[in-house]
């Protein structure tokens, strides 16, 4: 993880001077703390960028990421917190457009 903490400190100047809008995705419970503060500050400071953005994905499995985000969906539904039928089709629309938008993200191996 030092490689990736040293990455977000040296290349924040160089994303700040490229108007580039840094975010992650993945799961990110199992990084040290010190990555975190470090990812977090980045997209903190470039949240306002309008350049292109950087998407870096940490421990990150489309099917793994489909599935958190389906248990999630299917949690809140049976809290109640969803309507069944409406909110599932939407969040599958939003799947399926995503998919469209950046093709092989979502791409099963």
């Amino acid at each position: 993880m030092a490689l990736l903490h040293e990455y977000l400190l040296v290349e924040r100047k160089e994303i700040m001077e490229q108007n580039i809008r840094f975010t992650t995705i993945g799961r990110r419970s199992e990084l040290p703390a010190s990555v975190l503060r470090e990812i977090d500050e980045n997209i903190r400071l470039s949240e306002a960028n309008t350049g292109m953005t950087l998407c870096l994905a940490i421990n990150y499995g489309a099917r793994t990421e489909l599935v958190d985000a389906v248990r999630t969906l299917a949690q809140q539904v049976k809290a109640g917190q969803r309507q069944e039928t409406w909110d599932v089709c939407q969040w599958l629309m939003l799947v399926r457009l995503r998919e469209q938008l950046a093709p092989g993200r979502a791409r099963s191996r």
